[in-house]
């Protein structure tokens, strides 16, 4: 639905493509085309470029409301270029302001779709943790199989080796039931021992880094208790080292 909302852009704001329809249908399919390509290439390298599963909701904002923008003047560039190129209709200022404002409506409302929680799954029957926002959420397998548990506004994300689930809870209600496998390294964060491979430094930034090339980034002031745990636990992995010691 979105990239069609983005090809009508271009066609609304290009003005020769309705008589091109008709005059020359040869030119319209063609630029249809490459309109089509343009925009599922900029949605996707949005969306990627947008998504970091490492990232906390503090910088995920400004990193999201910057490929929106760069999103959309590409966009806006790329059609009216694009126009020009196929009709030789070189855009006055007024269609590229049109454009714009129009691509950053339709950015604007992918970016409330993508945002909206899933779907809470259904667990043996029971009722749904929404409605109690701040009840803890139906007992969580840990072991080898639960990697981290990341907060996300009012939800909590469950991250498992093979599956992730969202759960209305809150996040310090979530953690304290699921005992000493692992701990909470960040405010946003808690992580499990097995699931740790090593960690690195990102600048001044602690990452552990798991298993599954997951980076989590440790608080200032957990550095030391991480250090403590990861020298006792998963072989002795010492800071910045990328795997624990033989």
């Amino acid at each position: 639905m979105i990239g069609g909302l983005l090809m009508l852009a271009g066609s609304i704001f290009c003005a020769p493509v309705l008589d091109a329809m008709a005059v020359a249908p040869g030119a319209f399919v063609l630029f249809m085309a490459c309109l089509a390509a343009i925009t599922a290439s900029a949605l996707v390298l949005r969306h990627s470029w947008s998504d970091h599963t490492g990232q906390t909701a503090r910088h995920k904002l400004p990193r999201e409301l910057l490929a929106d923008l760069v999103f959309t003047c590409a966009l806006t560039v790329a059609f009216m270029k694009l126009c020009e190129f196929s009709f030789g209709h070189a855009p006055p200022v007024s269609e590229y302001a049109e454009s714009f404002l129009y691509i950053g409506l339709v950015a604007s409302f992918d970016r409330l779709l993508r945002r909206a929680p899933a779907p809470l799954p259904a667990t043996d029957g029971q009722p749904s943790p929404a409605a109690t926002p701040s009840a803890t959420a139906s007992p969580v397998p840990v072991g080898d199989e639960l990697h981290y548990v990341e907060a996300e506004d009012h939800y909590v994300k469950f991250v498992y080796r093979d599956r992730v689930e969202h759960k209305r809870a809150r996040f310090s209600d979530v953690i304290s039931g699921l005992g000493a496998s692992g701990h909470r390294v960040h405010k946003s964060f808690w992580v499990s021992c097995s699931a740790v491979r090593g960690s690195r430094r990102a600048g001044r930034q602690l990452m552990l880094v798991l298993h599954d090339g997951t980076e989590i980034p440790v608080g200032r002031g957990n550095e030391r208790m991480v250090a403590d745990i990861l020298a006792t636990r998963n072989g002795g992995i010492r800071i910045n080292s990328s795997a624990p010691r033989s």
